[in-house]
């Protein structure tokens, strides 16, 4: 598939989009970057120390910065941060040059697989995280649901990648 456009997974913590994102890339041919691998990378610390050391104000300054230089790439599939749909210009720069998928899934499965990950969840650390899920999935349900199509995220990365080149396959464009 010949685009100039980008493929952009937002979603949950936890829905797959930096292992969903990888196969839809090596299917395609296409790049892969993940906006928080970017993040640790040009900070040369931990999404968790970042949090502990600047907080999370600064970790999403960080992140818009990231968004904007990958937003200027051709075909790349981007796997986003799950709060990056917070912030609207994030949202926008990322609409302009790619198509949009949200990777849906339900609090309960999202929190058990967050919790059999050795990663550090730093707006997890709470009594309840699963509360926190369904809290800050509310909160952010209407940004993700401005995404160009929503797709079912509990099949296997298989079906999920198959799911999305398809849906890319029959877009129109905007």
């Amino acid at each position: 598939m010949k685009s100039s456009w980008n493929i952009v997974l937002v979603g949950f913590m936890g829905s797959g989009k930096t292992t969903v994102g990888r196969e839809v890339a090596r299917r395609l041919g296409w790049s892969f970057v993940d906006t928080d691998d970017e993040i640790v990378r040009q900070a040369g610390k931990s999404i968790a120390a970042i949090f502990a050391d600047e907080g999370e104000k600064h970790f999403r300054c960080l992140e818009n910065r990231v968004v904007r230089k990958l937003a200027a790439m051709k075909e790349t599939v981007i796997a986003t941060g799950g709060g990056v749909v917070k912030n609207p210009d994030n949202l926008r720069l990322l609409a302009a040059t790619g198509v949009l998928f949200w990777l849906q899934l339900e609090p309960e499965e999202i929190h058990r697989r967050i919790s059999g990950q050795r990663i550090i969840r730093p707006l997890l650390k709470v009594p309840d995280p699963l509360g926190e899920i369904r809290s800050l999935l509310r909160e952010r349900e209407s940004y993700y649901a401005q995404a160009d199509f929503t797709v079912n995220a509990n099949g296997t990365v298989d079906a999920v990648a198959c799911m999305i080149i398809a849906k890319m396959n029959g877009w129109r464009g905007r």
